[in-house]
């Protein structure tokens, strides 16, 4: 399992400690979503850390792309479809 950063290219998240403090998109139960609650709950990420659940992947990506989540985390090959499909 590979888990991707959607960001702005000028954010250019690379690690989850990165995303400390920000408002984090992942779907419901999937691996993404499961990491980044693994990683809020292990102090990873700070209080002020805000992750957002949504149903589907591609509700997801319109979230980050309206502004209403900093980045969205989720496997490689989603990210890889979301952005292609743009």
């Amino acid at each position: 399992m590979k888990l991707n950063i959607i960001s702005k290219a000028t954010d250019n998240f690379s690690t989850v400690e990165e995303l400390s403090g920000k408002r984090i998109g992942v779907y419901t139960g999937e691996s993404g979503s499961n990491y980044m609650h693994q990683c809020y709950d292990e102090k990873r990420l700070n209080k002020k850390t805000k992750i957002v659940e949504y149903t589907t992947p591609q509700t997801a990506f319109q979230g980050f792309l309206t502004g209403k989540v900093d980045a969205v985390v989720c496997l490689d090959y989603v990210a890889d479809g979301l952005i292609r499909n743009r």
